[in-house]
């Protein structure tokens, strides 16, 4: 009880400096913090883990680094599947695109 008193003589110590304004400014500002803190905390904690990953993940995909990394993981992943199917598809790939249509037929066989 004795140091409850004595923060709140610190406190109306501090308070004395302001005016009447100030204080229920700052009381206001306080508590629209607190609120601001709560929600955030039960919008957070409503969250499974999967979900709270996943947007962690949609969020590191903005810095640069991450993405250099997931690019250097891509064109690794790239070359590892030509390397493993390039047997298989050894007549069959298109290089490029041909100059005139091809029939759904022909497409179809290729299939």
């Amino acid at each position: 009880m004795d140091q409850l008193r004595g923060w709140l003589t610190i406190f109306n110590e501090e308070l004395k400096e302001l005016e009447p304004v100030q204080i229920i400014l700052m009381a206001l500002v306080i508590l629209f913090v607190a609120r601001y803190v709560k929600s955030f905390a039960q919008y957070i904690f409503k969250l499974d883990y999967d979900e709270v990953k996943l947007r962690m993940f949609r969020i590191a995909l903005y810095i640069p680094q991450v993405q250099a990394k997931i690019d250097g993981e891509m064109k690794k992943l790239r070359a590892q599947c030509m390397k493993k199917f390039s047997d298989y598809r050894k007549g069959n790939a298109l290089m490029s695109l041909p100059s005139d249509g091809t029939s759904e037929k022909n497409i179809l066989e290729k299939v």
